[in-house]
């Protein structure tokens, strides 16, 4: 199956673009993406993204426009022509 990654920010440089479309396996989680997306992370209780951690608030992770949160977190099911959207949360004043 196939879903579109967009990303924001400094993410940008990290994963090589804003968007880009990613061939993954049927039943696929959110964080199978993270892991196909270059290796870039590792899972050990949390899935890191270039030391992000998507179990905490310094990552918003959108699938279809919904917060992974208020899914299955990490562990949410994607399926064909999902949008995943990694956006870092940024802080300023």
């Amino acid at each position: 199956m196939k879903v579109e990654v967009r990303v924001y920010a400094g993410l940008r440089r990290v994963l090589g673009g804003k968007n880009l479309i990613v061939k993954l396996e049927e039943g696929a989680r959110v964080k199978d993406l993270v892991l196909e997306l270059g290796g870039k992370f590792e899972a050990s209780g949390n899935v890191l993204l270039g030391g992000l951690r998507l179990a905490e608030a310094s990552l918003i992770v959108l699938v279809n426009g919904r917060n992974i949160n208020s899914l299955n977190g990490p562990d949410t099911v994607l399926r064909e022509g999902d949008l995943v959207a990694f956006m870092p949360v940024t802080e300023g004043g």
